[in-house]
């Protein structure tokens, strides 16, 4: 799925996807004027379902993640013996591509998982901007070159929480600190997935083309941060998740990880003003 230049504005939550999913779901139909079995039944108003999915929420005491994690590894979902935090990429083959996973264990167990949002940052080093290579937009010198897989994706090795086709769309962005990557998938909520609190999940993955492994920047030591995702346990149920195994590096020294980075990026700590000396 080729990275577009636009912000997402057509979905406002995963939960709200999921209906509008349904809905259209629900309005198809074969050839032979035949609906499919698995979008035979009628979908309630929007406004209706998530006024029910609000109550549900409130009464089981409201949207929390607090076990979750978010888990990002290069080659291979987290746990697998392929996966490391810490990419070298060799550049020399135009036609090869690294694959970045995005993982996450659900500390709860759920009956029903409908999507995810995802906000990734791509930060170059202190004081350095991104080279053309990850100019990934549309107009960019590397369009293309950035793509994203959702699922469900019979070639994923691993287990995704998917059970059936849904809708996905990312949007990269350029910032002041290097880039900006936001995800958002989710399944009809009539047709949602399950998840186990012990389970390790792939949501999806992002693929870096080598075919403009020319341009300049390929090389350049850059720090990805998973900044945060909110995971659609159920309708109205997306809770907001910061924690994990959030940091990748791309040709970074062995070892470094994203020290340098999160060094210039953590706030100072607030010290009171010293108190002026009063005049003898």
């Amino acid at each position: 799925m080729p990275v577009r230049p636009n912000p997402m504005r057509a979905f406002l939550t995963v939960g709200a996807a999921a209906v509008l999913l349904a809905a259209a779901a629900a309005g198809t139909s074969h050839a032979d004027g035949t609906r499919p079995d698995t979008t035979h039944r009628a979908v309630r108003p929007m406004v209706e379902v998530m006024t029910e999915a609000d109550s549900a929420v409130r009464a089981r005491g409201g949207a929390r993640a607090d076990a979750a994690r978010l888990l990002l590894s290069w080659r291979a979902p987290w746990g697998a013996k392929r996966a490391t935090q810490e990419l070298r990429p060799s550049l020399a083959d135009t036609t090869a591509e690294d694959t970045l996973y995005l993982c996450f264990r659900p500390g709860r167990t759920s009956p029903t998982f409908n999507g995810f949002t995802a906000t990734l940052e791509f930060h170059c080093a202190p004081g350095d901007t991104l080279g053309p290579f990850w100019h990934f937009e549309k107009t960019g010198a590397n369009a293309g070159g950035l793509a994203v897989q959702f699922g469900p994706e019979p070639r994923f090795p691993g287990p995704q929480p998917w059970t059936g086709p849904g809708m996905g769309r990312p949007a990269w962005e350029h910032t002041s600190e290097g880039g900006k990557l936001r995800l958002v998938f989710a399944v009809p909520y009539t047709q949602p997935g399950a998840v186990d609190s012990s389970g390790v999940y792939a949501l999806g993955r992002v693929l870096i083309r080598h075919k403009r492994a020319a341009l300049a920047g390929a090389r350049q030591p850059i720090c990805i941060e998973w900044k945060e995702a909110s995971l659609a346990f159920a309708l109205k149920d997306e809770p907001i998740v910061r924690q994990g195994e959030r940091f990748v590096t791309w040709n970074a020294a062995p070892g470094e990880g994203c020290g340098r980075w999160n060094a210039v990026r953590k706030p100072e700590s607030w010290k009171p003003p010293q108190a002026r000396r009063k005049a003898r």
